[in-house]
């Protein structure tokens, strides 16, 4: 196996590991806390009047 296709192995399973694995891994449920608390502060201030 060529040292070029070793690499491009090696970035490939990191690729897929950041895409599929880890979010599983590491769980969607804090980001989806995090996105849900920025969604409602930036409803809260367009409902704010500008003056």
């Amino acid at each position: 196996m060529s040292w070029e296709l070793t690499i491009e192995l090696f970035c490939a399973v990191g690729i897929v590991w950041m895409s599929f694995a880890m979010p599983f891994y590491r769980g969607w449920r804090p980001l989806n806390e995090r996105m849900e608390d920025c969604i409602r502060q930036t409803v809260r201030a367009l409902e704010r009047p500008l003056c």
